[in-house]
């Protein structure tokens, strides 16, 4: 595949407010001040032939290499929708619309990641609590125009959103919003009716996008997507929340803690905050700068700046994306700083769209790679090394260690890899994000 990596979480837009979101769900509903989830480690399946290229990225011919456990990693959170209840297992990403695969649905189950064996697809008529959201609506018109597909007089109101590139529809997911009642939490405690959610009952996959790296495989191959971000239709929008918090472990075997309102805090040293900027949708920051080996990289003042009128640009974290993006000049800064300090005693994998050295069994923790450090407006995120190098297997067998970290065109994101063991605090009241070190087993 090509040197270019672009990362489009969709492509549409919502209209929200600069103000708190006021909560769409109604009443009767359960909702202490604040709730535990937990996050499970996966890692999408993928075909011997190399599959999605954001998964297995081919480095050259005939030499591939398989970037264990990295590039394919998502978080989902376990809930149930429906009454009676269907469990489901949905990826967390900071997107808007929450989604739901609906029976009948065309499409649906046909992805990298099949559902497992006894599964129930959700079905809106087997439900007695499901009720279709109208054109009319308050929800429905938060959508923007060009999202909304069928959408006249009292008619439902449907939608069709866009995943991977702008200008075409690679992947979509369509169907109608309706309201439901969903169980969130642990010990589902918390319950609430008249949820907006998506009921999606078409699903198009077309996952080469030429070449390119999106988040649309992960997405498009679940059964069930909750949106984190900034919106009126996120859980965050619905919910009310003022804070929340996660802390993504490396460990697969342990759970990672997800915390909602009050549950959601900090407490130790080693606290560092920056400023959280206004955008429509993603959590964005001011990240100032990035220092490789101790040594600040020369990267121009404005690389990350964000137009807070389109949100176009700036630098964001995202917990739906395992490879962290930067746009250039930074991603070239960041590239070639590592290439001269290491390629000095390790050989350079020709051909790759990611930046890896040839090592002897390609357990890149045994070698010893030049120190990272992200520099925020007031906060310094100084990374170990698995954050941000990950092992791998060349076909011919030799062990290979690559930089995750890859080109964008439009948009940098800080990925789940690099957020690994730290927690992060998402302080929307304040507009405040925080990072501590931690055991996410101990949170």
């Amino acid at each position: 595949m090509g040197s270019t990596v672009i990362l489009v979480v969709s492509a549409f837009l919502l209209v929200v407010l600069r103000q708190a979101p006021a909560p769409l769900v109604a009443g009767g509903s359960t909702r202490p001040d604040g709730f535990r989830g937990s996050l499970l480690l996966k890692e999408l399946a993928l075909p011997n032939d190399g599959g999605h290229p954001l998964l297995r990225r081919r480095l050259s011919e005939p030499t591939g290499v398989h970037i264990k456990g990295s590039t394919g990693l998502y978080y989902v959170m376990e809930l149930a929708v429906g009454t009676p209840p269907v469990t489901v297992q949905a990826m967390v990403g900071s997107s808007d619309l929450c989604w739901v695969e609906c029976s009948p649905c065309s499409g649906c189950g046909s992805g990298s990641t099949p559902r497992a064996a006894g599964a129930r697809l959700y079905d809106r008529a087997n439900s007695s609590s499901f009720s279709p959201v109208a054109c009319t609506s308050r929800s429905c018109k938060i959508l923007q125009k060009e999202t909304r597909t069928n959408c006249t007089g009292d008619a439902a109101c449907g939608y069709r959103y866009v995943y991977g590139a702008t200008d075409t529809d690679n992947n979509y997911v369509q169907g109608i919003l309706g309201t439901e009642t969903f169980t969130f939490g642990s010990s589902k405690e918390v319950t609430m009716q008249n949820f907006v959610f998506g009921c999606t009952n078409t699903i198009y996959r077309n996952d080469l996008f030429n070449g390119h790296v999106t988040l649309s495989s992960a997405y498009i191959s679940q059964v069930c997507a909750i949106g984190l971000g900034r919106t009126n239709l996120s859980l965050v929008g619905q919910l009310g929340l003022e804070r929340f918090s996660n802390c993504l472990s490396s460990n697969p075997k342990v759970a990672s803690p997800i915390l909602f309102g009050s549950r959601a805090q900090m407490t130790g040293g080693g606290i560092s905050s920056t400023p959280l900027l206004y955008h429509y949708m993603d959590y964005s920051v001011n990240l100032v700068g990035i220092s490789v080996d101790g040594a600040r990289l020369p990267i121009p003042n404005d690389t990350f700046a964000l137009d807070p009128k389109t949100g176009a640009g700036g630098f964001s974290f995202e917990t739906g994306a395992a490879a962290t993006l930067l746009v250039d000049p930074a991603y070239t800064a960041v590239v070639e700083a590592f290439r001269e300090r290491i390629s000095k005693t390790h050989r350079v994998v020709n051909g790759s769209s990611l930046l890896c050295f040839l090592v002897d069994g390609g357990a890149s923790g045994d070698v010893a790679v030049p120190s990272m450090t992200m520099h925020f407006d007031g906060m310094d995120m100084e990374l170990r090394q698995k954050n941000y190098f990950a092992s791998g297997k060349l076909e011919s067998g030799d062990g290979a260690m690559c930089l995750m970290i890859g080109r964008s065109k439009t948009t940098s994101i800080i990925g789940s890899v690099m957020q690994m063991d730290f927690h992060v605090l998402y302080d929307l009241k304040n507009s405040v994000l925080s990072v501590q070190r931690a055991d996410c087993s101990k949170i």
